[in-house]
C-alpha cells in the first residue's frame, strides 16, 4: 500500500478558505440533487444520498453556518449553494426503535479523554478485567454522540495527526501520523475513534503512516474484498544434498 495522497478535500464549505485544517465532513438531513454520492444507512435502508459538507478545524470549533455542500463526488471538489437543498432526508426512527442507547457516565468529553489517555479509558459498563473478551465492552468514547467534535478537540490538542487520504477499492482511508493512546478508523464510512487495540496498517514499513481501523471495520472491508490479508510465501526448503 504506497499511493499514497495528501489530505485535500477542497474548500471549506462554511469559510471558503481550503487547506489541511479542512478535514471535518458533516451529514446533513438534506437530499442530494446527485443520487449516489452522499450518506446513507443500512439500518433503514436509505441509498447514499445524503447531502454532506466538509469544514475546517476552525468553523468545526464555532459552528459557522454553512453556505454551501458537496456537490457530486467529494473527490470532485465542487460546491453548490447550500440553499438548493430542499428535500429532506432523515433516519426512519421506527427502524431504529429497538436500538437503545448506551447509559454513559457523567463525565465531559475532556475528562474521557484524559482517562483513555492515560490508560484507563471509560466504558459503559461493566470492567474489562471482568470480560472473557475486551473486545465485548463498549469504550465510552466510541459511542460518544458528537464524534465530529470529539475528532476536533484530538487533532486540536495533538492527541491525533491525521496525514492524508489513501484511495483504495473506491474509498478514501483516512492516514495517521503521530498518535498517542487513541486512534481514528481510517474507514470513511465509519470515521470514529478507537480506544481499544485497532489493527493497523502501516503504509510504507509505517515510513508513510498509519491507517488504523475497528476490528468489525476490518472484517466488513475483507468480505467487500476491499481489503485482504497476504501471508509470506513459505521458504523454499534447502537442499539436504
Amino acid at each position: 500500500m504506497s499511493d499514497e495522497e495528501p489530505l485535500d478535500l477542497g474548500a471549506c464549505c462554511a469559510c471558503g478558505e481550503a487547506g489541511p485544517t479542512v478535514r471535518n465532513i458533516v451529514m446533513l438531513p438534506k437530499k442530494s440533487l446527485v443520487p449516489g454520492t452522499g450518506w446513507g444507512c443500512v439500518i433503514c435502508h436509505l441509498p447514499c444520498d445524503g447531502a454532506s459538507v466538509v469544514v475546517c478545524d476552525a468553523c468545526l470549533e464555532t459552528q459557522r453556518p454553512f453556505q454551501e455542500y458537496i456537490y457530486d463526488d467529494a473527490g470532485k471538489k465542487l460546491r453548490r449553494p447550500i440553499e438548493e437543498l430542499t428535500e429532506p432526508f432523515t433516519h426512519d426512527d421506527g427502524l431504529h426503535a429497538g436500538e437503545q442507547p448506551p447509559a454513559l457516565p457523567a463525565l465531559d468529553m475532556e475528562t474521557l479523554v484524559d482517562h483513555a489517555m492515560s490508560g484507563w479509558p471509560d466504558y459503559v459498563e461493566g470492567d474489562p478485567d471482568e470480560w472473557d473478551d475486551p473486545h465485548d465492552c463498549t469504550p465510552v468514547l466510541e459511542v460518544f454522540p458528537d464524534q465530529p467534535r470529539l475528532k476536533a478537540y484530538l487533532l486540536a490538542q495533538g492527541y491525533l495527526e491525521i496525514r492524508s487520504r489513501h484511495r483504495r477499492g473506491g474509498l478514501a482511508f483516512t492516514v495517521l501520523g503521530k498518535r498517542g493512546n487513541l486512534a481514528w478508523c481510517g474507514d470513511p464510512r465509519c470515521d470514529r475513534v478507537i480506544v481499544e487495540g485497532p489493527l493497523s496498517l502501516f503504509l510504507d514499513e509505517g515510513r508513510a503512516g498509519e491507517i488504523a481501523l475497528h476490528w468489525a471495520c476490518f472484517e466488513r472491508l475483507q468480505a467487500e474484498g476491499v481489503l485482504a490479508l497476504q501471508h509470506p510465501p513459505a521458504p523454499e526448503a534447502e537442499d539436504a544434498s
